[in-house]
């Protein structure tokens, strides 16, 4: 399942030609919507600015853990965190 069947965008959205109302109202939410997640990743930037500009480096760990699959998502990725221990049984 792609992005774009979980997340109908405007220009995917069916709309009749004469409803042009709804079309500006789904524009506006899609803005506002790529506006809050702007602002969440500029949060999320200066969050581990601060801590790596404080030697505090648990962040990237935790960043690592949530973007690769985040990101594996969005652009069917495969890709994998290296970090994370790998068992291997004898």
């Amino acid at each position: 399942m792609n992005l774009e069947s979980r997340v109908p965008l405007c220009g995917t959205t069916p709309i009749s030609p004469g409803n042009k109302l709804l079309k500006k109202s789904l524009l506006i939410k899609q803005q506002t919507l790529l506006n809050s997640i702007k602002e969440y990743l500029v949060q999320f930037e200066r969050e581990i600015e601060i801590s790596n500009s404080n030697n505090e480096f648990d962040i990237n760990v935790h960043t690592e853990n949530v973007l690769i699959p985040t990101l594996n998502i969005i652009f069917n990725y495969n890709l994998i965190n290296l970090n994370k221990k790998i068992r291997i049984r004898m």
